[in-house]
């Protein structure tokens, strides 16, 4: 038998890291794969740190920079896509000067 609260936590640190979302999208993606809700909870509450949503944002931004350059429109929609609210996109972008 699979320990669903272990997996969901090595799941969401290894995403965390390796392709960062916001913390809604990889929630998503463990009830698709069939973990109950409230272990999903119990995880991403133990995880707190590593899932703060400024610093996954951040994290995207530096990992699509190095495909879209320093367009700022282009970056907005590919962190937008990564599931971050607005007001973190334009805070993460204003933060590495390339926002308005």
């Amino acid at each position: 038998m699979v320990d669903d609260l272990r997996y969901s936590r090595l799941y969401l640190s290894s995403q965390s890291r390796s392709r960062p979302r916001s913390v809604r999208l990889l929630m998503r993606d463990l009830g698709r794969a069939g973990v109950e809700p409230e272990t999903i909870r119990q995880a991403v509450g133990g995880m707190a740190p590593e899932l703060d949503e400024k610093e996954l944002a951040r994290s995207a931004l530096r990992k699509k920079q190095r495909v879209a350059g320093s367009d700022p429109g282009r970056l907005r929609r590919l962190l937008a896509a990564r599931g971050f609210p607005r007001r973190i996109i334009e805070e993460v972008l204003r933060e590495a000067g390339l926002g308005s």
